[in-house]
């Protein structure tokens, strides 16, 4: 017994010995650095010259990062702000209120089809309600 307890301490001694003697290699023999002096206005150039850099070519990766990205019910249920159940989610399915897409069995959304159909159902504030009842009066006065 007592020699197991041995070699398994050794054998985790041993791997501590090696991941340790990898830092110790990456301290001793550091990659060489070159070492610039920059002014101030030269310093502000190279890093927006980056930062430009670097957000162009995110947007070249993903032009349109709205575009085309399909949900499963799970995800679709994690996404929309009240956070329903799957339940009220085939609910809404079977009551024709949601657009989806079904295929091989399973249901399917498409972001942007959810993001409108989101929007199109907000509700009017009491001010909006207001002034489109003006409106309303207003141009059956002028009709009649």
């Amino acid at each position: 017994m007592l020699g197991r307890i041995t070699g398994k301490l050794a054998h985790k001694i041993g791997r501590s010995v090696l991941s340790t003697d990898s830092k110790l290699e990456k301290i001793l023999n550091p990659k060489p650095m070159i070492i610039l002096q920059l002014s101030q206005e030269e310093l502000e150039k190279l890093i927006s010259g980056a930062v430009r850099n670097a957000f162009s070519m995110t947007v070249k990766s993903n032009p349109n990062p709205d575009r085309d990205i399909w949900f499963n019910l799970t995800q679709l249920c994690e996404y929309h702000p009240d956070k329903p159940s799957k339940q009220t989610v085939y609910g809404w399915i079977s009551a024709g209120k949601i657009p989806y897409h079904k295929g091989a069995k399973k249901v399917s959304f498409l972001k942007s089809e959810i993001d409108t159909w989101l929007k199109a159902n907000r509700k009017k504030t009491n001010a909006e309600l207001t002034a489109g009842a003006g409106d309303m009066l207003t141009k059956k006065k002028y009709a009649a």
